[in-house]
């Protein structure tokens, strides 16, 4: 995300270029191109993609990806399986469980199972509480950056829209100091010569 640098603007949102429609962005059908031997399709086929500004109904018959941040790895119901299994994954841990498994069979080993479950039960609660926190806090970025509004034009009209609800192909209106809601076309600008500055801070790290 980036801060706008200009006064205002319009700009198309999605991975579009200008054409007879203002937004249209066409790709070559795969039959249009040639490989080296010069048969159709070579050998990296490009699939067609058309993007109509200001036309929702039109684009969402594409099903392009949704404006959507998810940043987080668990919900409620595969948080422990998966939790588990990355655990599970790492050297040490995969170890202890395994002496664990020897440990219950009395014939290979004199120990009791109880010096071995409690440390690794331990390591793996520790371990798991760090991760949900971890992900609690994936999870309310996530909501911040979604629930942000932007100006999107919808049926000749500037209305307020959520950033997760931007879809390809609609115009959005820029002003000063805001965030970038998604990849933009700038259509035009403010300031002179049709310039924009952003500030990429937040995507250099």
């Amino acid at each position: 995300m980036g801060s706008y640098l200009g006064k205002d603007s319009v700009t198309g949102c999605g991975d579009s270029r200008t054409s007879e429609e203002v937004g249209a962005s066409m790709i070559q059908r795969p039959e249009d191109v040639q490989g080296l031997d010069g048969s159709p399709g070579g050998v990296e086929q490009e699939v067609e993609r058309i993007v109509k500004a200001n036309d929702r109904e039109y684009n969402e018959k594409f099903q392009y990806a949704d404006n959507r941040i998810h940043t987080s790895k668990y919900n409620i119901l595969t948080f422990l399986p998966i939790n588990l299994f990355e655990q599970f994954q790492r050297v040490a841990n995969a170890y202890f469980l395994f002496l664990l498994i020897l440990q219950l069979i009395p014939e290979i080993s004199s120990l009791t199972w109880f010096t071995t479950i409690v440390p690794l039960v331990l390591v793996i609660t520790m371990t798991a509480v760090k991760d949900a926190t971890d992900d609690y806090f994936r999870h309310k970025s996530d909501n911040q950056v979604n629930n942000r509004q932007s100006e999107v034009l919808i049926n000749s009209k500037l209305q307020k829209e959520k950033w997760m609800n931007v879809k390809v192909g609609d115009i959005i209106k820029l002003e000063n100091n805001q965030f970038v809601a998604a990849d933009l076309l700038l259509l035009s600008s403010s300031e002179p010569h049709g310039l924009c500055y952003i500030e990429t801070a937040e995507l250099d790290g």
